[in-house]
């Protein structure tokens, strides 16, 4: 039995993550069967795979034909000139799907939609995890194109019932299995350790932000929180993490053809930073590919993204026994509850996340509870033994 993970990008990040679980997840659960996980080799700050059992990571420079519309920072017609650039490469998909003979392809997100025929036309089966919630109206042509295609998979996985509900596919063969989180195991240190380790202050209130410098993540959100903070009698207690890219790297002409709008935002609130003089309050730490360590490290997670978006990070400070801060948007609702497991939120609101931060800052009680129990939440839906009992009886049910 030979099974392929398709991962669209070798970017650091929840998606890679989620890629390197999925793989560790079908490994487990029968062992005479060989899991490989193609990634794109194009991008300059890659992540090594760990080989485990019988994993292979297949590395190429072909770029995979993607349709990235749920991207937050493409526009259509960036997707469309991306989608154009990445389909010269179909002959070698074609080529590389007839030789290798796989049995079982697993799209590691729906923006590989364009893959779905020519595996197919090989031989394989399809299955598409759509880790993505669906983008403006869901009857505009663009998304009916997407439904379609991703009705002819010959199995389908959503993250949450709300985001299956939404999709409303009408096929038959659906499925809701959550985000797979790994557990820490024995080898990470303690709060105290970490923070020595990693140059932090014992005495400071640590938010930690894994979005980088993204709009849809919401970066200008936590900036603008952090200046209220900054003039608040709050100011030398609290600080942030910021995870991600910064913003400050150097870009490339081509880069800032293609991504013009991102590097705009991306300056505007760099500036500011500097202007309302809040640097000495955020930490910028750049890619981390052991975002556990930093989480751990700190004391609240934030994540103030500004449309619905998947958040890995709920589940990662879950299985991490640390709180989270969400907007309140619909799809959260069954992985947290406000007040019980975590926090939520006005969306787009920096005053109301201020609050709430703060909040946790002055009630340590409430910051220790919320996060035994999104421990307990985290371990319920989440964690590797229980994801791995789905993916038996849905993977392996027809083989």
């Amino acid at each position: 039995m030979k099974f392929l993970i398709v991962q669209h990008t070798n970017m650091i990040g929840g998606s890679l993550n989620a890629a390197k679980e999925l793989v560790e997840t079908l490994q487990s659960i029968k062992k005479n069967i060989e899991v490989e996980i193609y990634i794109n080799n194009s991008l300059k700050n890659k992540t090594p795979i760990e080989k485990k059992n019988n994993n292979k990571t297949v590395m190429d420079k072909y770029g995979v034909p993607t349709f990235d519309y749920f991207n937050g920072c493409n526009s259509i017609i960036r997707v469309f000139i991306k989608y154009l650039f990445n389909k010269r490469n179909y002959k070698y998909w074609k080529h590389f799907f007839e030789n290798n003979k796989y049995n079982i392809v697993i799209l590691n997100t729906s923006v590989l939609w364009p893959l779905r025929k020519i595996i197919q036309h090989s031989g394989a089966k399809c299955f598409c995890y759509v880790r993505e919630t669906v983008k403006g109206n869901n009857e505009s042509i663009m998304n009916k194109i997407i439904r379609n295609e991703l009705s002819k998979c010959d199995k389908v996985f959503f993250l949450t019932k709300y985001d299956m509900s939404t999709w409303d596919l009408k096929a038959y063969k659906q499925y809701v299995i959550p985000e797979t989180v790994k557990l820490p195991d024995a080898t990470l240190k303690t709060k105290k350790a970490l923070r020595k380790e990693l140059g932090l202050v014992d005495e400071k209130f640590y938010v930690i932000y894994l979005g980088g410098m993204q709009r849809l993540k919401g970066a200008d959100i936590i900036i603008s929180t952090m200046e209220l903070i900054a003039s608040s009698k709050y100011c030398n207690k609290i600080k942030l993490l910021f995870l991600g890219d910064s913003g400050d790297e150097p870009f490339s002409l081509k880069k800032k053809i293609i991504y013009h709008d991102q590097i705009r935002f991306q300056k505007k609130w760099n500036k500011r930073i500097k202007k309302n003089n809040i640097e000495s309050l955020i930490q910028k730490v750049g890619y981390q590919s052991n975002v556990y360590e930093w989480i751990m490290a700190s004391d609240v997670v934030v994540f103030p993204v500004r449309e619905v978006h998947q958040a890995r990070p709920m589940y990662e400070a879950g299985v991490l026994k640390h709180t989270i801060i969400v907007p309140e948007f619909e799809n959260y609702k069954e992985d947290l509850i406000n007040e019980y497991n975590g926090l939520t939120f006005k969306p787009g609101d920096p005053k109301d996340l201020a609050k709430k931060i703060v909040d946790l800052y002055e009630n340590n009680n409430m910051l220790r509870n919320l996060a035994e129990r999104n421990y307990e939440m985290a371990c319920k839906n989440h964690v590797q033994e229980v994801i791995q009992k789905k993916l038996e009886e849905i993977v392996y049910c027809d083989l």
